[in-house]
């Protein structure tokens, strides 16, 4: 099918697999339809990718609900109509088409002759009809094939530059939730604090490869001594323990010191201070859930995660979770969810 000058601007053909980065989630799935969509009463025309998803979290299957007209064919809510700028490309689709001499002939060479320079500068020369047995027509031929196929060549390198690096691979995920409302309350990233005053950065959760060469990973690598232990010099810290915090603002136990004065070690983080008498870090702090500190666990999963172009995506039994679509609105979305929610309740102590 001919393609329309406006989808000459993207490098999107049917049978391609792509990702579909949007608001609520962003999935995987392969190109059906590319090209303008005329909207209902002689509204103009708007340029859709339809694609078929992978899983169903579509709205359609196929069918322009606005005017009724069926651009493809796909399982109900796998069909999905979408612009082409969320669109990545994962793998082109693999075609094979066999042309003939002559179709190149009559076809390549009548468009691009005068900008090779074949019959000279001007554009008014006549082109010669294709015949079998003359040997001058067969060494333009091979001649316009050959720039021809030095075309398509480096046109095909220059896009495989530009295809976004796409890999897969499991890693070990923080998860701070409650008990009451079964429910994520605060998600963990990288910039998260410990009960040892350190970042989750500094807990990695296994040995950094030899071939990363970050000052974070060279000193990790060097002081890596088992998953999720800090590798802070001259801390004694096994295991991340997760607490609220934002800047400068550090959460405080019941007995009134900092998370940072309790011990980091396994047990029950008991006071370090002198002349303190707590058994064990609890905070009077209370989440928006309206459940207090104690109420919330911590746990440790294996989930998969999407790396495309060193961005991570993290993916679920149905296919990529929600992260707030493009990258754009991933950084407000992260920078949104660091953010401590919740209030810290008065004790009786802290009364008197």
């Amino acid at each position: 099918m001919a393609r329309s000058a406006r989808t000459t601007n993207y490098d999107i053909d049917e049978g391609d697999s792509v990702l579909v980065r949007g608001k609520k989630g962003s999935y995987t799935g392969t190109v059906r339809f590319f090209g303008e969509v005329y909207a209902p009463s002689g509204g103009g025309a708007t340029l859709f990718v339809g694609v078929e998803l992978d899983t169903p979290h579509g709205r359609n299957d196929g069918v322009d609900h606005r005017t009724g007209k069926r651009y493809f064919s796909c399982k109900p809510k796998h069909g999905l109509f979408c612009q082409p700028h969320i669109i990545t490309v994962i793998e082109k689709a693999k075609t094979t088409a066999t042309v003939t001499a002559k179709a190149k002939f009559e076809n390549s060479i009548s468009q691009n002759m005068d900008s090779q320079g074949i019959f000279g500068s001007s554009s008014s020369a006549p082109l010669a009809k294709y015949d079998d047995n003359d040997t001058e027509n067969e060494d333009i031929v091979e001649l316009s094939t050959s720039k021809l196929q030095n075309h398509h060549n480096n046109k095909a390198i220059n896009a495989q530059k530009q295809q976004p690096m796409i890999t897969q691979k499991t890693k070990l995920k923080v998860i701070w939730s409650c008990n009451e409302c079964q429910r994520e309350c605060i998600p963990v990233r990288e910039q998260s604090r410990c009960l040892c005053g350190h970042r989750l950065q500094d807990h990695p959760t296994k040995r950094p490869a030899e071939s990363d060469k970050s000052v974070l990973a060279r000193r990790n690598r060097g002081r890596y001594r088992k998953p999720l232990a800090c590798c802070r010099d001259r801390c004694k810290c096994e295991k991340f323990y997760y607490v609220v915090a934002e800047g400068a603002w550090i959460l405080r136990c019941r007995c009134k010191h900092k998370s940072t004065d309790h011990d980091p070690g396994p047990g029950r983080h008991k006071c370090k201070r002198p002349r303190c008498d707590c058994s064990g870090f609890d905070s009077p702090w209370v989440c928006n859930c309206d459940h207090p500190w104690s109420a919330h666990t911590q746990r440790t999963v294996k989930q998969k995660v999407l790396i495309v172009d060193g961005m991570e995506m993290p993916m679920n039994g149905d296919g990529i979770a929600g992260i707030g679509g493009l990258a754009r609105e991933m950084g407000m979305a992260q920078a949104a969810a660091a953010r401590p929610s919740g209030r810290v309740r008065p004790t009786v102590e802290a009364a008197d």
